[in-house]
């Protein structure tokens, strides 16, 4: 309520109370919506984690299980292959020979020269990839190899699908390639059969037979579990896993 002083109008006590009790109000008002929001988001990034961690999980149980189960097949399936996984519904374990991907240590020059082309290099990684294949080292693991280059973590999915570090081979098995290494080698379109065909012989190479890179996809989601050996005997290892 306003008062008249000397000709002044002013605020009240009583109205200047009410005003101080209103900014008070707003202030908490403002703090309260802060601090809600503030719990909302690290809430939400909780569960987000806490999601992450358990598919995370999820992925590492059916790796383990899908290499488990290659690891009790020996040699006895065909490669490349997809076998449904026993035990599980909608997952299936795809079998590659490691002979059929490119050695990214003793491939031909022009053979890794695709690769290259394929993660779509700069050209400081490029060098750093031709100085680390002067002196590989006995490295066998892909995620330490983009390290070695300057690399990143995206392109390890795409690598892993057309190149290894243990083949030891020139070239390629065309018979045990993937299509994914099929298509690049050719730079070509079509059927198995054709693009088997159209690999250039100075690319072709025998398969290794014993070393198998596994795939476990399910659903729409497929992932990398990584290299194994295993022989007619009992005798099989985990070699790498991303």
């Amino acid at each position: 309520m306003r008062q008249t002083v000397n000709g002044s109008s002013v605020l009240s006590p009583d109205a200047r109370r009410h005003g101080y009790a209103l900014i008070v109000v707003l202030g908490a008002l403002v703090i309260l919506t802060f601090l809600a929001s503030l719990s909302s988001k690290t809430l939400l990034s909780e569960h987000h984690s806490s999601v992450a961690t358990r598919e995370f999980q999820d992925r590492q149980a059916l790796s383990a299980d899908g290499v488990s189960y290659v690891m009790d097949l020996a040699r006895g399936a065909r490669t490349p292959a997809r076998l449904a996984l026993p035990g599980h519904d909608d997952v299936w374990v795809d079998l590659v020979d490691v002979g059929g991907l490119i050695d990214l240590k003793t491939a031909r020059s022009a053979l890794s020269a695709k690769v290259m082309a394929h993660l779509d290099l700069t050209q400081d990684q490029t060098r750093r990839y031709r100085n680390w294949q002067r002196n590989p080292g006995q490295e066998a693991d892909l995620s330490a190899f983009l390290r070695a280059i300057g690399g990143t973590p995206d392109q390890l999915v795409p690598l892993s699908r057309v190149a290894t570090l243990r083949s030891g081979r020139p070239g390629i098995s065309p018979m045990h390639a993937p299509r994914a290494v099929l298509e690049l080698v050719t730079e070509a379109d079509g059927s198995r059969e054709v693009l088997m065909s159209r690999v250039p012989p100075a690319f072709v190479s025998q398969p290794r037979r014993t070393l198998r890179q596994v795939w476990i996809t399910r659903g729409d989601v497929q992932w990398l579990a990584g290299e194994v050996r295993v022989s007619d005997g009992s005798g099989a290892a985990w070699l790498w896993a991303p």
